[in-house]
């Protein structure tokens, strides 16, 4: 396995490293990256060749966009020993690339023997730029053993939560759909067939939006009923997860960006919670697949209020839809279930 020895998002993080010896699990090679943190634009320093042409693997799969600088470089420093090249690909837009990428896509197709993509829509765009050989889906996984199900009354006393929990986890930005969620929440306070006090909305994480949402929820007058909390780290997220009744996932599709995949609803339902989720991407695909949450139109405040107050008073469609969710994860999403595809694939 060979990965970038360090990345950067928001600060300098250090990849934490394991042993490079080899072993019964492989071996794991660290090599300096240059531009880190630039997703597709970054590429190894030169020993990454060196490391290449000693191994001289059969099989290289590329967990990179077929139009990245490090898929480049994988395809044109292992030429010489031709090995079997496969790539990833998550990319669930159409956009036409301008060159150089345009003619690294094009090197990218004609040198792999096999695409695999994380949905059906990315299998689609990569038909439409002209990938004519064979495509396999392979999802993202839930580490089972972390989103599970957990005590959480002592956490959920701490933030104040009684009653039902309706919550959302992960950046606040526009296309995330927050302001859909809130509308919808503003509209369920006052259906007088629910009492107000019956559920709460919590919200964790940050991002620009964060003072937009918290101007809605003072003219709104929600400030009873909805909760803003700083993000957490990732290995945190299940104690969170596990504080919420249902998850929702309200994503908006824009002319950049929509719903890759959405991971939050497989480790959602890894910790026996449903999801109510858009019809973003993704999201209809992974929920119907798992049979683990309900659809709404993205944007759609008063059909999402609908949904909010059917998947709380309906507690034998509650039940069936974690009970599916929560199998059909522990089967097909799974570490363990996803590595075994991907052996499958590469075998």
């Amino acid at each position: 396995l060979f990965t970038p020895s360090y990345w950067k998002s928001d600060i300098r993080m250090k990849i934490e490293r394991a042993d490079e010896s080899e072993g019964e699990k492989g071996r794991i090679i660290y090599i300096n990256p240059y531009f880190p943190g630039n997703g597709s634009l970054y590429f190894y320093e030169y020993r990454f060749k060196k490391e290449l042409k000693d191994i001289k693997p059969e099989i290289i799969f590329i967990h990179e966009e077929p139009w990245s600088l490090s898929a480049l470089q994988t395809v044109y420093f292992s030429s010489i020993f031709k090995p079997r090249i496969l790539f990833y690909t998550n990319q669930n837009i159409y956009k036409r690339y301008p060159f150089p990428f345009n003619q690294i896509q094009k090197y990218m197709f004609s040198s792999a023997a096999e695409g695999v993509a994380v949905s059906m829509e990315c299998e689609t765009v990569l038909r439409r730029h002209g990938f004519n050989k064979n495509i396999t889906l392979l999802p993202f996984a839930a580490d089972t053993a972390v989103f599970c199900r957990k005590e959480s009354n002592k956490l959920r006393g701490q933030m104040g939560l009684k009653g039902f929990i309706y919550g959302y986890i992960g950046r606040l930005t526009r296309e995330k759909g927050l302001l859909t969620l809130l509308e919808a929440s503003y509209i369920l306070k006052n259906d007088k067939s629910i009492n107000k006090e019956d559920f709460k909305i919590l919200i964790v994480g940050d991002g620009y939006l964060k003072n937009e949402m918290n101007m809605f929820i003072s003219k709104r007058g929600l400030e009873d009923i909805v909760i803003i909390h700083p993000s957490v780290p990732h290995n945190s997220v299940s104690e969170y997860l596990n504080c919420i009744d249902t998850f929702i996932l309200p994503s908006m599709t824009t002319t950049r960006w929509k719903e890759q995949f959405g991971r939050v609803i497989i480790e959602s339902l890894s910790c026996g919670v449903p999801v109510i989720g858009s019809d973003s991407g993704a999201i209809p695909e992974l929920i119907s697949d798992t049979g683990g949450g309900i659809i709404f139109p993205q944007g759609n405040a008063e059909v999402l209020s609908e949904k909010m107050s059917q998947i709380m008073n309906n507690h034998d469609l509650r039940f069936q839809v974690i009970e599916k969710g929560e199998r059909s994860v522990r089967e097909r999403y799974s570490i363990k279930a996803v590595a075994q595809q991907l052996y499958q694939i590469l075998a």
